[in-house]
């Protein structure tokens, strides 16, 4: 049996799929199949020796740091778990020649489905649940948009197309904007910025609010019942108004 030193300098990889029936269930770590140039064989890994499909689960890699065993998320994308384990071999590989690396970035092996069920956890916790809801929308959409990948996999491109894909179900180019901003909010949390250009943002002209005469507002005071007038007359009066606040997600009088 080989021990943690003999595997010093190797970063292996495992998908953690479910081995057991309809009635039960049973996780196991399993090393992934490999095609004949050494990439992984989506869906497919090893049990007891033997080859099996397995599309549910999420990829893993393992590797020892003073004879203790490390391991860590990779995504469920086959190809940039790949890319994760061949990133991680290298660091260690430049570690044992001595060679001064950078820090290693934290969040290299988040998921964009990670993410963001990290970040709306936090909303969920400081904000209202219609700004929660409205944040959870457009987050689902944009994984929609993207599919799955790793957060910092995550390009204008993939922004641009999300804007064509809210444009495709018809959303308005506010509400599109809306939408993008909670996404960009979101990457910013992850320490990425500067993913989108000025000129990238969606364009709208905000409408110009229908403003009544004092002659129009008497007449329609007019018609209201005594509770409905002093309710109506106390809006005039104060000014009260609803607007939206500086995010764009959440309403306040």
């Amino acid at each position: 049996m080989q021990n943690g030193s003999s595997l010093a300098g190797r970063v292996n990889l495992t998908k953690y799929v479910n081995l057991g029936n309809d009635k039960t269930d049973k996780w196991r770590f399993c090393p992934v199949v490999r095609t004949g140039n050494g990439r992984i064989r989506p869906g497919h890994v090893l049990v007891n020796g033997k080859p099996e499909i397995h599309r549910e689960g999420s990829y893993y890699i393992e590797w020892y740091v003073d004879s203790k065993r490390r391991r860590e998320s990779a995504g469920k994308n086959p190809t940039e778990a790949f890319a994760v384990a061949e990133r991680k071999a290298q660091m260690i590989r430049n570690q044992i020649l001595g060679i001064e690396i950078a820090a290693e970035d934290p969040h290299a092996a988040t998921t964009l489905a990670e993410a963001c069920h990290d970040f709306l956890e936090e909303i969920r916790q400081q904000r209202r649940p219609k700004t929660f809801a409205q944040y959870k929308t457009a987050l689902a959409y944009f994984r929609e948009a993207c599919g799955e990948k790793l957060l910092r996999s995550i390009k204008r491109r993939d922004l641009i197309n999300f804007m064509g894909f809210l444009a495709d179900r018809g959303l308005t180019s506010r509400t599109s904007w809306n939408k993008v901003q909670v996404v960009v909010t979101m990457l910013k949390a992850n320490g990425m910025n500067g993913i989108l250009k000025m000129r990238d943002w969606p364009r709208y002209t905000e409408a110009e609010p229908e403003v009544f005469t004092v002659d129009e507002i008497e007449k329609f005071l007019d018609k209201c019942n005594p509770w409905k007038r002093v309710l109506f007359e106390f809006f005039w009066m104060t000014g009260l108004r609803k607007r939206r606040d500086a995010d764009q997600t959440k309403d306040r009088w």
